[in-house]
């Protein structure tokens, strides 16, 4: 989404239909875009922030976690949270959930949560 205003990212993910709610960067600050609207991330101290907000997003409006994340998703809550806020670890754990989540959706890999977990024991991620 790099290059695009707020507006555009949520038109172009509207456009391509990704599952909701998403989370997405652009320009280096980070939103939750759900149905037509984007909703801010205001100063997240880590990547670790803006995965809680997201969770909280899909308790908040009862919405179903999709079942190809379900695995995946119990595998980022059990990270202690304290270890994600860690100057060190905060960027290894950016890296292994984005490139996680980027192989899936390019259908590199199928099972994302088997991958996340090689990825976060290999990067040193606490579990």
């Amino acid at each position: 989404m790099q290059g695009m205003t707020v507006d555009e990212a949520v038109s172009h993910l509207s456009a391509v239909n990704v599952l909701q709610p998403v989370l997405f960067c652009t320009d280096g600050q980070y939103f939750v875009k759900l149905d037509n609207t984007s909703m801010h991330i205001h100063e997240p101290s880590c990547f670790a922030d803006c995965i809680e907000f997201l969770l909280q997003i899909f308790f908040v409006f009862d919405v179903q976690y999709p079942a190809e994340l379900d695995k995946l998703l119990e595998i980022v809550l059990s990270v202690p949270h304290t270890s994600l806020l860690t100057a060190e670890l905060c960027p290894t754990f950016t890296r292994a959930f984005r490139e996680c989540l980027l192989s899936w959706r390019q259908g590199r890999i199928k099972n994302p949560a088997d991958h996340t977990l090689n990825v976060f024991h290999s990067a040193g991620v606490p579990l």
